[in-house]
């Protein structure tokens, strides 16, 4: 096959795709040739392609690749599109998540006594967001469910992988962008993202608790965790910003 038109089959079944296409996904649409031929001629492709500056890009995320608007459109297509569908997080459940993502496989009690509260019915909420998943039981008395971040984690926050996670200063830099965002063109339903200085305080706390824990982690808390979150509402909370400096998905 001649290498532009596989490279017009590369461009289509990215673009039909509806989640990050892995290499095995798109050598299934290809039996006629070696997996490793459509690694390397897709990586190649892909480097052309990005080389080029088109409106789109082809990025790496969620051990797949997805084609996206470049971020210097982000401007124009959040003023065109004002209300895009994100998933919207509480502040509760960014909590939660964070430390599943830095401290998994993680279980129920493990997350309490990070966060000094009650958190079965966060973790109940995100599991049926798809946001986590069920990674097994941990060999202890009671068999305690352990609990890990799922690929839609992964895409959603535009991550190639879970060494790809933020650090802590680049942590506080996403809760800052997330708000200004906000603030600037209304998203959402009229609610309103928490003062800036209140988002990198828990965006901290929560991960200097993971660091601490994950030192000492037969500690416990000073205090016994609070009542459990069981609302998941969006008074107070934030979103996840999809692929964040990704470009929107097409």
């Amino acid at each position: 096959m001649e290498t532009e038109q596989l490279r017009r089959i590369f461009l289509a079944l990215l673009f039909v795709a509806d989640e990050p296409a892995a290499v095995d996904d798109i050598y299934r649409a290809l039996p006629s040739m070696e997996p490793a031929d459509v690694r390397r001629e897709l990586l190649e492709f892909i480097d052309a392609y990005n080389g080029r500056r088109e409106v789109f890009q082809i990025v790496e995320v969620a051990r797949g690749y997805q084609l996206r608007t470049r971020p210097e459109f982000a401007v124009w297509i959040k003023a065109f599109k004002r209300e895009i569908k994100r998933v919207r997080l509480s502040r509760q459940a960014l909590e939660v998540l964070a430390i599943i993502a830095y401290r998994q496989p993680v279980t129920t009690p493990e997350v309490e006594r990070i966060r000094g509260a009650g958190s079965a019915g966060v973790i109940k909420s995100l599991l049926e967001k798809g946001f986590i998943r069920v990674l097994g039981r941990q060999d202890v008395p009671g068999k305690p469910i352990l609990y890990g971040t799922s690929r839609l984690f992964l895409e959603q926050f535009g991550l190639k992988d879970l060494a790809s996670l933020p650090t802590l200063t680049e942590l506080k830099e996403i809760f800052h962008e997330t708000e200004e965002s906000d603030a600037e063109y209304g998203t959402g339903s009229g609610s309103t993202s928490p003062p800036e200085s209140d988002s990198e305080a828990a965006a901290e706390s929560t991960a200097d608790s993971a660091v601490a824990s994950e030192a000492d982690p037969a500690a416990d808390p000073a205090t016994e965790p609070a009542a459990d979150d069981e609302s998941e509402g969006t008074e107070s909370g934030g979103e996840s910003s999809g692929c964040g400096e990704c470009g929107s998905v097409k």
